[in-house]
């Protein structure tokens, strides 16, 4: 398979050793072209007397100089024999090993083996020559160097070579600094690889470390960059303590001053006499508005209650004329229908009150019986757990004096055992009083039991499913009786049939048309709905109006400085805390402490309106006020993010990352 980075590097690593070789048999073959090509002078020079020494130093430096040329040819041989000879993955040679099936680890260490091989190849001439003594010359390591002793051009080359490894690396760790940097701050890694790639081009060297903080703070950070993103620790430590003190100080002042001079229930406040008019104005108002919807709703009323006895005088008009139609002879049948269907609509009544009643009364007896059901159970299962915990502490007892007893017993064999020089029996001893004084009672099964039985709840019993299911299908009797019972009509009674049996058809004919206009009701008027929907409407109206100048259900909120904490929170104001002893600013989670503190809507509405109104003619406070609300919304809003702690945020989250390594010179943006 391939893989594009650790390829790469290898190929690197190769080429580069083999240049290395490349070169230096190069520099030997010529040299050993040189010693061929003057060999008569040192060869002469041994008929001259005294002159031997040109001859041996001719001669030695002929044969070290093939020899090294012999070993770099093998040495390069015995590596690529020795990196072929490298146990494939999955290889018998891998059985022995920790990793035998663990292929990735394998893979990685052939890996490192061959890069181990190939340094090995470009050390191995110098090794050799210094453990056989044999001085090769000119055992540089890196190609510049080699490069750098040409004639004429070799400075030249050398400082070349040099410019571009320091652009080399400096392109490498830049792109690697840069991406690095990026990908630890919720960025583009390619935009950060690709500005760390040219500006450390053209820095050079190890750019890593300046190309991280070069992104970091083309992205909008603060300070020095962070090793794994945002800010430096110890930088934003020391910011944030310093920010933290002064804000303090800003919201313990802004604080202070703001909700003393909106204190509208104290007459030396700023905003009392704003609030005191306008709490006048709107009082005012509201009972006018009362007043309207009062008499609107009154009229209302009048009107719905007119054409209610319209209705009804027109039903009764409807009705005798229904019963004037039947002769003196029939009359005496007809009433006797009548006088049934009434008494039966007055029974059936009576009756689907008194259900209503039982069905209300039922579920009242259900939730107490199950109330009183959960109560007893939760005692009981209280009971239990300390019985359980009670349970767990005796037998921990038990076990801890087991064994100390035990101890004990051992420990006085171990002494005995000592005394008469039994060694074996000692250690034996000595290991069973170690492991008993580590062992510790095992309260796991208590602790599991406990605490099962402690999450367990009433409502996931069987008797409670049981017993709700019976409660609901009883309930669910009555009420399918009552809608039974409701749907009940005169007509299908046995009385209706009696007083029938022997009427004429005329008699029931009219009953039907009588029982017809009977049955309505005023609700089936469109006129009367009109009406009635109106009157609601004028009603509603009314007592709103009255709750919102008479009844107490707004909120006052306010914003102070808690300095156990150190941040600004959240209160609810009491403006009663003078009567009801309960403190100015109350705990928003308290219920029944905020309950006391509701205003009524005119009063909360007045006190807006006096606010609005000490902002506008008091620049100081509305300066203070402005000050102190983009204090509170720093952390609600985006006005956050133009703090320190904002810009790091959004960095990481990446809302304006990308976009200012775009235009790292747009201060702006």
């Amino acid at each position: 398979a391939y893989n594009p980075i650790f390829q790469l590097i290898a190929g690197v690593l190769v080429i580069y050793v083999l240049i290395n070789y490349c070169i230096d048999l190069g520099v030997r073959a010529v040299k050993l072209g040189y010693y061929q090509l003057i060999a008569p002078i040192p060869i002469l020079t041994i008929l001259v007397p005294g002159q031997n020494k040109v001859f041996n130093n001719w001669l030695k430096s002929t044969i070290q100089t093939f020899i090294d040329v012999f070993f770099r040819i093998a040495i390069l041989f015995l590596g690529i024999m020795l990196i072929d000879f490298l146990p494939n993955v999955g290889d018998s040679l891998w059985a022995n090993s920790s990793f035998a099936n663990d292929t990735t680890v394998q893979n990685f260490a052939r890996v490192f083996l061959i890069v181990g091989i190939l340094i090995f190849i470009k050390q191995a001439p110098k090794l050799l020559s210094d453990l056989f003594g044999i001085q090769g010359g000119g055992f540089k390591l890196g190609i510049k160097d080699k490069l750098g002793e040409m004639a004429g051009v070799g400075g030249a080359v050398k400082k070349g070579l040099e410019r571009a490894e320091s652009a080399t690396i400096g392109s490498t760790t830049g792109a690697l600094g840069g991406a690095y940097s990026a990908l630890m701050n919720k960025g583009s890694i390619r935009k950060g690889a690709k500005t760390g790639f040219w500006t450390g081009f053209k820095g050079g060297g190890n750019q890593f470390g300046k190309q991280m903080q070069n992104i970091y703070s083309q992205g909008g950070g603060k300070g020095v960059a962070g090793a794994f993103g945002g800010q430096k620790w110890s930088d934003r430590m020391s910011d944030r303590y310093k920010d933290q003190y002064k804000d303090d100080y800003q919201d313990r002042i802004l604080s202070a001053r703001v909700n003393d001079a909106t204190d509208y229930t104290n007459s030396g406040s700023k905003v009392y006499n704003y609030f005191q008019d306008a709490y006048k104005e709107g009082q005012d108002k509201k009972q006018k508005e009362i007043n309207k919807f009062k008499k609107e709703s009154d009229d209302a009323n009048l009107k719905l209650n007119d054409i209610e006895t319209k209705f009804e005088n027109e039903k009764a008009i409807k009705l005798n004329n229904v019963r004037a139609a039947l002769d003196s002879a029939d009359a005496t049948s007809f009433d006797k229908l009548v006088a049934g269907a009434q008494n039966f609509k007055a029974d059936k009544e009576a009756k689907l009150a008194d259900m209503k009643t039982a069905i209300d009364t039922t579920k009242t007896a259900h939730v107490e019986a199950l109330a009183s059901a959960k109560q007893s159970w939760e005692a009981s299962r209280d009971a239990k757990v300390a019985q359980l915990q009670s349970d767990m502490a005796v037998q921990e007892q038990a076990f801890n004096t087991s064994k100390a007893q035990q101890l004990g017993d051992l420990k006085t064999e171990l002494n005995q055992q000592y005394q008469i020089g039994n060694n074996a029996a000692v250690q034996k001893l000595q290991s069973q009083i170690n492991d008993l004084e580590s062992s510790q009672f095992d309260s796991m099964p208590f602790q599991k039991q406990i605490k099962d039985m402690q999450n367990t709840k009433f409502e996931d019993t069987k008797f409670y499913t049981e017993t709700k299911e019976k409660q609901d299908a009883e309930i669910k009797a009555k009420q399918d009786e009552y809608t039974r019972l409701e749907g009940t009509r005169f007509k299908d009674t046995e009385v209706y049939k009696t007083l029938t049996v022997n009427a004429d058809k005329k008699v029931r004919d009219i009953y039907d048309q009588y029982d017809q206009v009977y049955n309505t009701t005023v609700e089936s008027d469109a006129e009367y709905m009109a009406a009635k929907k109106d009157y609601e409407e004028k009603i509603s109206s009314y007592k709103q109006a009255y709750a919102d100048l008479n009844t107490n259900t707004e909120t006052i909120y306010r914003y102070e400085f808690d300095p156990t904490r150190k941040k600004l929170v959240k209160k609810v104001y009491n403006p009663h805390h003078k009567t009801n002893g309960l403190p100015k600013y109350i705990d928003p989670d308290d219920e029944e402490a905020v309950a006391k503190a509701k205003v009524s809507a005119v009063e909360k509405a007045a006190v807006e309106a006096a606010v609005k109104t000490l902002k506008d003619k008091d620049e100081t406070f509305k300066n203070y006020d402005t000050v102190f609300a983009q204090r509170i919304s720093n952390k609600e809003d985006a006005e956050w993010l133009k703090s320190d702690e904002g810009r790091h945020m959004s960095m990481v989250m990446s809302k304006y990352f990308d976009k200012k390594m775009d235009k790292p010179n747009d201060n702006k943006k």
